[in-house]
Order: structure tokens, then sequence, then C-alpha cells
């Protein structure tokens, strides 16, 4: 098949949830044997390089710059309109017609919608082009995502104009991603979670699940890995660290958990992910926390940590940082909120706490036990090469793509 994917930036290199997923799925369909036309938004730190391996999966890759939405002009849209915020963060008229001039003239057999960010294009292309049958991958369940900030940020005074900008926003992103559900032919789904939830947006049973994956061999240690001396007891946790849920994690662990745990032994916190919020500029001053900013490559901080933490308390989905935490053999704590997506039985392959004594304790107890910690990284790392590598996960998208026709 010729397939047109259309991503809110370059997947590669991927170094963040969206750009593992949709990398995968590229690299994964030219395997089998598709042809892919990348359109794709290009910002200024993501430059194309001739080494790119998108050139090697993609037969064609057409980029233009991310569009320029000042605070100002977001402000008047949100005051101005009922329009979804993240309806038009990405819309860009140069992008839309060349989408529209793309689809008059190559024969492509699908469009697969890679985000509620580019759902504006989904809209445009069904507009012009009904007879092309689109996928839209939603990376997340944006409606009950936004319901979740308002709810953990309307207790706190400070964050008061964060929960009302996200309490309207559920509202009207709601009204927009049923639109995306009901326009599209297919719509995938990270979890059985997120279906449930999409399907009640929309009343139709077209939303199938193809979970998260990664290529599990990438997370093996070799012995060209970087070497990487961490702290004793390190903790770690890794992310985009401008993204909300990932910023709400680390300051409630940290606010939260950590003390409880310091009260019994030394543990060094270490947040390991790009463009790190203003908010957390404060944790650079604690003397047991370490906020690395952007790295070449998490492996190292993970095959050296003590223990991985997943402290989420909003969000849905397949956690990509926990599928990589599995694979390269850690042992975790996470909430339930962090491991869902990832199974019923998955509480035999890391620790669940919610309340931030009961993690605390959690914690504690695997620093305390190496063989216990050794134990559940094995089994953790076998149920992820059976479950999650993109060998595994790609035949689901391809059978999404048979049911089309």
């Amino acid at each position: 098949m010729q397939i047109l994917f259309v991503t809110p930036n370059l997947p590669y290199p991927p170094h963040q949830g969206g750009a593992i997923r949709i990398y995968g799925f590229l690299k994964e369909l030219h395997k089998a044997g598709h042809e892919i036309t990348l359109l794709s938004f290009l910002g200024e730190d993501t430059p194309l390089t001739p080494d790119n391996p998108l050139n090697i999966v993609c037969k064609q890759i057409i980029t233009l710059p991310t569009p320029a939405h000042s605070l100002a002009k977001r402000v008047m849209t949100i005051a101005l309109t009922n329009k979804a915020d993240i309806a038009n963060r990405l819309y860009d008229a140069t992008m839309e017609q060349t989408l529209l001039d793309q689809l008059a003239q190559h024969p492509y057999d699908l469009i697969q919608i890679e985000g509620i960010e580019v759902g504006s294009y989904l809209l445009a292309a069904k507009s012009h082009f009904p007879q092309i049958p689109i996928v839209y991958d939603a990376h997340n369940a944006e409606t009950d995502l936004q319901r979740f900030f308002a709810e953990i940020t309307l207790t706190h005074l400070k964050q008061l104009p964060s929960a009302l900008y996200s309490r309207i926003q559920s509202q009207r992103i709601e009204l927009f991603e049923r639109e995306l559900i009901t326009k599209a032919d297919k719509v995938v789904s990270v979890s059985e979670e997120d279906q449930a939830i999409l399907r009640r947006l929309s009343n139709m049973a077209k939303v199938e699940v193809v979970p998260n994956g990664i290529f599990t061999a990438d997370y093996e240690p070799t012995a060209s890995a970087t070497h990487l001396e961490l702290k004793p007891n390190a903790l770690v946790f890794t992310g985009k660290m401008d993204y909300r849920p990932n910023i709400d994690a680390v300051m409630w662990f940290v606010d939260e958990v950590l003390p409880l745990i310091e009260r019994y032994t030394h543990v060094h916190f270490y947040i390991v992910g790009q463009k790190p919020h203003p908010r957390l500029e404060a944790l650079r001053s604690h003397p047991n926390v370490t906020l690395t900013g952007w790295v070449p490559e998490i492996l190292p901080y993970l095959l050296q940590s003590s223990l991985y933490v997943a402290p989420l308390r909003i969000g849905s989905g397949t956690r990509l940082k926990l599928l990589e935490a599995m694979a390269a053999k850690c042992a975790i704590v996470a909430t339930p909120i962090a491991a869902s997506g990832l199974g019923n039985q998955i509480n035999n392959y890391l620790t669940l706490a919610d309340k931030p004594q009961e993690f605390a304790n959690s914690v504690l107890e695997l620093l305390q036990d190496p063989t216990r910690r050794q134990t559940m990284g094995a089994k953790a790392h076998e149920y992820v090469n059976e479950h999650y590598d993109w060998s595994v996960i790609a035949p689901r998208l391809l059978k999404v793509y048979a049911e089309l026709g």
C-alpha cells in the first residue's frame, strides 16, 4: 500500500512517547513492504539530516516549519471562540494545502493521522477526499486527560488558573475529539481503557486497540554502552519534562514521597528528560535530586538505576517509559494510573502503590532486597519481550488496515 502519515513532528530521534510509537509503526510498515510518505512539521531542534533512518523507512519526506502561535494569539482564540486550544496549536494553512495537493497528485491507499494536534488535517482530508480511508491514531484519550488535570490541580490555589483552563478545555476537546472519531474510518487507541473512553464519545465500535511498543533488543546492555556512575540507591524517572503529567508526577514524588523515604535511608532521585518546565527549577537546589535535562540516551540511567519509579497521577494509555524500564530489567514501583494499559497481570511484574506512604514503603522494601529486584526485573523483561516488542504489535495495526479493505 501507499500510506501517507501526518505527524506533529519528525518521529526520529525517538526521544518521547509519540515519536517512539510513530517510528515503530514506520519501521515495521516499511519492513512489511508498504511505501510511506511522511508529512510532518520540522522544529529547529530536529533537523532532517542525511543519515536520519527516516530516509530509509520512508519513500518521501515532506516537512514544513512548525507554526508559531504566540501566547497572546492562543489566549485570544481561547477567549473569543469555542474551539479547543489543542485543535489550533499546529494548524497551518500551508500545511493543509500541502496535504490536499499530495492527495490530489498521488494515489494513496490510506492516510494515518498521528494524534489530536494534527486532527484538523484529518477533517480537511475527509472533506475533500472522502473516498480515501483515514486511520486516526489517538495517542491519548484527551478529553479525560484534561478532566484529570482539572481535578488534580483544583485543590492547589497556585494552580487554580491551570485547573480552570483544563476544565474549559475538556468540554471543547470533547466536541473536537468526537468529530475526529466520527469522521475517521478507523480509530486506533493505545489501551483498552482508552478504547472504552473513545467509544463512549462516539458511540461506535470503530475504535481498535494497538498498544505502544518498543524494539526490546535496543535495551540490552552492550559492551559499547555509555558508562554512567549514579549515586547509591539511585531512583530514576524518565520522560519529557514539559509534559504536565510528568511535571505533576515528579513534584508529587519530591514533595510527598521522598521525605518519607529519606527518614530511613539515603536515596538520590534522577529526573531524566528534555525541556524541564520552569516549575521544576526549584528542584535543582535539592541535595538529593538531579534534574538532567536532555541526555543523548536514557538507557545508561535505566541500567545503572537501583529502582525505577513512575509516580504518575494523571493520564492514560500504555506508558512507554514503563516498557523501556521493563526491557532494561529495572525493578519498578508505579502508581496504578502509571501502569494502566499494561494488562490485568501487570502487578506480577512490578509493584503498584498509590498513596505516599504506600509508595515510600514499597521503595524501601525493594531497596533492601536486591535479589527480589533482580528477579522482578528479569520477569518484567520477559513480559515485555513477549507482549510489547514491535514484532508483536505491528500485526495488530496491519489487521486494522485489512479491515478497511
